[in-house]
């Protein structure tokens, strides 16, 4: 019996690439304003300089860090970026809102945005007061958690430091923190593709107009004339598609403004070796390849692989099973591990050559025993999935994967078809891009989890 995944299809969300696109851009050029300067109270002007040259605060009364910013396209040549903030429930002071079922919080947030320059805060080129208002269901409220909030304006490419301060409502608690980080220039992708930061979804809504940034919001962006809920931790449940957003940087339309990029995904699982249970899975596969020789005519495929048991294990052979581009059974061979037999928590390599068939495009291995029975194994990095090739005419890609495996099991000459939702752990989604109309190509990954 021969298990393999084939090729998935991807049904295709159209609601945001070919309905909102022109849209969104548009909302992007008219939100594209930058703030008058010294809007900054002078006391907490002064204690966010006094922690500059070092980035250390000076006041940490309401302790706060940074996350990775995330960056958007924005209008013209500008990026949108969003500064991402990670605070704990208890340290915002929620309340009682007077009238209302709700907790509310209040304050502000102060944002002196500098340019590097010879590695140290150079000119201002914004600042911000940003009123804060964020309201709570008091169900399920805990005080000791956090979450995260964002606010973002379109910025040219460079290298900045954000001073930012967040105030109380009475002003007597300050928290002051400081974030470096880079905006790349949309011109300057003329050797590769490249993608704005890829957002794992849970909701994306619409409004009629788009918000004068900078605008703090909780737990979601504003983002021209879209409102995106982001799963910041990527995590999302069995049965669950893996839903996602972004925006290649990079890609050339043709002269009517329609691209012509084509996306490949792969999904691969990922295994530590301290999750595996050597009495259900006796082998760990830490690494493995298969590729054509340089002198052309043969296959070698080698690998490394480690007994997760207590006992020896004799008479192990490796087999690499052939498929084709659709992932169709070609052939299989076979040869001994060495050294034999494998030890306790030993290791072990396998090496195997073969004539080459023009047809075979993708492989997997599998482990038997003396008599001929397969070997359960985790890997350290394994395939789960391969989806066809998608082409998209907008460089804003928006697409739920559904994550839902397709097994062909041979037995024989009976071939059957069986569908299983992707189990839990930890995978990464590889996405390949390739513009057509260029011949330029990219290729990124994010790490996600199943729960």
């Amino acid at each position: 019996m021969i298990n393999s995944f084939r090729g998935e299809t991807i049904p295709m969300k159209k609601h945001i690439a070919a309905v909102l696109c022109a849209g969104l851009l548009f909302g992007l050029a008219a939100a594209s304003g930058i703030a008058a300067k010294d809007v900054i109270p002078k006391d907490i002007r002064k204690a966010m300089e006094a922690g500059l040259a070092e980035s250390q605060p000076t006041r940490t009364d309401i302790p706060f860090t940074f996350r990775e910013p995330i960056i958007m396209p924005g209008p013209q040549q500008a990026v949108y970026a969003y500064l991402v903030m990670n605070i704990k429930n208890a340290d915002l002071g929620y309340a009682p809102l007077p009238g209302t079922p709700k907790l509310q919080a209040e304050g502000h947030v102060y944002v002196r945005l500098y340019l590097i320059e010879n590695g140290r805060a150079g000119k201002i080129v914004n600042e911000n007061d940003i009123p804060a208002a964020f309201e709570v269901d008091p169900d399920g409220y805990d005080p000791e958690a956090s979450d995260w909030y964002a606010f973002g304006y379109p910025l040219l490419a460079g290298d900045y430091l954000a001073a930012t301060a967040l105030v109380s409502a009475d002003g007597a608690r300050v928290g002051i923190q400081y974030s470096r980080f880079s905006i790349p220039d949309p011109a300057g992708f003329t050797d590769r593709l490249d993608t704005s930061t890829i957002l794992v979804m849970k909701n994306f809504e619409r409004v009629e107009s788009p918000e004068p940034p900078p605008v703090i919001h909780r737990g979601l962006l504003a983002w021209s004339v879209a409102r995106i809920t982001p799963c910041l931790s990527k995590t999302i449940k069995v049965g669950q598609p893996l839903d996602f957003f972004f925006y290649v940087f990079g890609v050339r339309p043709d002269d009517a403004g329609k691209c012509n990029l084509q996306v490949d995904f792969q999904v691969d699982k990922l295994t530590r070796e301290s999750d595996i249970d050597g009495a259900k899975t006796p082998l760990f596969l830490k690494d493995w390849s298969w590729e054509r020789t340089p002198e052309g005519g043969s296959i070698e495929a080698k690998g490394e692989l480690k007994n997760m048991t207590g006992e020896a294990l004799s008479g192990v052979e490796a087999v690499v099973n052939f498929f084709d581009r659709e992932n169709k059974y070609i052939s299989h061979a076979g040869c001994r591990i060495e050294p034999e037999p494998l030890s306790p928590a030993g290791t072990a390599s396998f090496r195997l050559v073969q004539k080459d068939d023009p047809l075979i495009e993708n492989a997997t291995v599998d482990f038997k025993n003396a008599a001929g029975d397969v070997i359960a194994k985790a890997s350290l990095i394994e395939t789960a999935l391969r989806f066809d090739t998608q082409t998209f005419q907008s460089p804003l890609i928006s697409l739920p994967l559904p994550l839902k495996q397709t097994f062909e099991v041979r037995t024989g000459d009976k071939v059957e078809y069986k569908k299983e939702d992707l189990s839990r752990g930890r995978y990464v989604l590889i996405i390949r891009m390739l513009d057509k109309m260029s011949g330029l190509k990219g290729e990124e990954k994010i790490e996600f989890t199943v729960e």
